[in-house]
């Protein structure tokens, strides 16, 4: 009878804790697309200001470029807590090394390309380090 009670109690633990991934993970979605927003409209509004004050356009540009790294660090901060909390979850689901879902929506023309590119890349690779390995023989030859 305990044992059961037991089961229950770690069945309802683990479905509130993927409850909370999932909510959590859903805020981060909406987070990324505020961030991703702020990434339009706060240029915007600093041109804005730039036009209608009339004052320095250094200053404007100065303030448009550190408030964009401060919207890079918060969208980064953002995935990272979320890569961190996929990876708790896999590890507590027991899924090892499973594929984390990204917050951000890629197309797949885009990882398809994105895959053909590492692929050349990975390639170019190779023939670089085979060439290198002719000449280096090539050296070793005439001395």
């Amino acid at each position: 009878m305990k044992k059961e009670k037991k089961v229950k109690d770690l069945e309802r633990m683990y479905y509130l804790f993927a409850e909370y991934e999932n909510s959590v993970h859903e805020q981060n979605l909406k987070k990324i697309r505020i961030g991703i927003r702020c990434i339009w409209i706060v240029p915007a509004i600093f041109l804005l200001l730039m036009l209608f004050t009339g004052s320095s356009k250094i200053i404007f540009l100065v303030l448009w470029i550190v408030s964009l790294f401060g919207i890079s660090v918060y969208l980064i901060g953002v995935e990272y807590s979320d890569y961190q909390l996929q990876k708790k979850i896999n590890e507590i689901k027991g899924a090892g090394e499973r594929e984390m879902d990204s917050l951000i929506e890629v197309p797949e023309i885009v990882e398809i390309k994105m895959q053909q590119a590492m692929e050349r890349l990975e390639n170019l690779e190779l023939a670089a380090t085979e060439e290198q390995k002719k000449l280096e023989d090539n050296h070793e030859e005439h001395h």
